[in-house]
């Protein structure tokens, strides 16, 4: 099994529910999620990823902050996004932030 499918299979099992249950509630396959903990699925995207974490009622970012196990393009989406965040975040207290600025920053 790998460091996310453990991560994914715990956080499952402290919410009580099935990987039944999680599948629907993430909008993805039975299959998916158990290949996932198994470790039999290795490249799950940014997006399923981040579907799951919403139904296990954590962030992504928690989820996989050890890296383990999560694909390289999963982990430079999650920096994309916050880098994103920080700028939208800084350009909201300053005036003189352009939206110009902002893109160039990605």
């Amino acid at each position: 099994m790998s460091k996310l499918g453990e991560i994914i299979r715990y956080n499952r099992e402290e919410q009580g529910m099935s990987v039944r249950q999680l599948a629907e509630d993430a909008g993805v396959s039975y299959g998916y999620i158990s290949a996932i903990e198994n470790g039999r699925f290795s490249n799950p995207t940014y997006e399923s990823l981040e579907k799951i974490a919403g139904a296990l009622g954590v962030s992504l970012e928690k989820m996989s902050e050890s890296h383990e196990g999560v694909p390289r393009e999963v982990i430079d989406e999650m920096k994309r996004r916050h880098i994103l965040v920080v700028l939208v975040e800084r350009a909201m207290g300053h005036d003189d932030f352009s939206i110009e600025e902002i893109i160039n920053g990605l």
